[in-house]
């Protein structure tokens, strides 16, 4: 008789958090700035994120997308913006994402290529300073930082 403990299994990593992604264009597009908050459940993944340097996407409009974290490897889609749909696919190591990108319909039509990421660590501590204008006015500042769970609105 064989002993043994059955299968063992490596969990997923925790997603959950603020994210800032960069993407290398294949399609001749422009590098974007991809950021917001991604959240996860036992079954699902959703993120609300925000596109900066494109002419195709307002920087201010939140998108939502969902998707799966399946072992290290995360696949988001998100809704129809502009008619636009915008899909990241990629693996997770060390806090991080590479992967692809690409979007579908509407401005930016066709856009593809690399994306990487970072997981934006969470900032919570008391700063301490003291600030001098440009004359001969200074004053001390104490302020607590504490950052909560990650937005619904990606911020």
């Amino acid at each position: 008789m064989m002993g043994g403990g059955g299968p063992t299994t490596t969990p997923s990593p925790n997603i959950a958090g603020n994210w800032s992604f960069s993407t290398t264009s294949t399609a001749s597009g422009s590098p974007l700035t991809i950021s917001g908050s991604i959240n996860e459940s036992t079954s699902s993944v959703s993120a609300a994120l925000h596109i900066d340097g494109s002419a195709c996407f307002d920087h201010l409009t939140t998108l939502s997308l969902t998707g799966n974290l399946t072992g290290f490897d995360l696949s988001l889609t998100s809704m129809s913006v502009g008619g636009q749909v915008i899909t990241i696919n990629g693996g997770i190591t060390n806090n991080g994402l590479t992967g692809t990108y690409s979007i579908n319909g509407g401005c930016a039509s066709g856009d593809q290529g690399k994306v990487t990421g970072i997981q934006i660590p969470i900032v919570a501590n008391t700063l301490n300073g003291t600030f001098t204008a440009s004359g001969r006015n200074t004053f001390n500042l104490a302020a607590h930082v504490a950052q909560n769970s990650p937005s619904s609105k990606g911020s």
